[in-house]
């Protein structure tokens, strides 16, 4: 039983770093490829607040700011590549957050 349970961990834990790292990346793309100004904004608030509080449901609400495409085509993602939509969700934050910080300062300027 213990090598069940140490092997289970294991994997678990193969799928929390994949998502998060496959999330990262969408995000950083996202924000790169698609996000509009708008969008980006309330992503990015989200990004700002995930750290101070624990999102309850961070895939929910990604998927509540994301236009319908990007939502239909990163949901069939997640569940070709059995990723976990919430462990993903907040590698998509992450991404945004980090990938935004880089050019903030280029989009805010007048």
């Amino acid at each position: 039983m213990e090598q069940a349970i140490t092997r289970l961990r294991a994997q678990r834990s193969e799928v929390t770093n994949e998502s998060k790292r496959a999330g990262y990346e969408d995000g950083s793309n996202y924000l790169l490829q698609e996000a509009d100004y708008s969008t980006t904004k309330k992503l990015v608030a989200l990004w700002n607040h995930s750290d101070s509080m624990r999102l309850s449901e961070p895939f929910r609400d990604v998927f509540s700011i994301v236009d319908r495409d990007a939502a239909e085509r990163y949901g069939q993602r997640l569940d070709e590549d059995a990723l976990s939509h919430d462990d993903w969700a907040l590698g998509f934050i992450r991404g945004i957050g980090d990938t935004w910080r880089r050019i903030e300062k280029e989009v805010e300027r007048s």
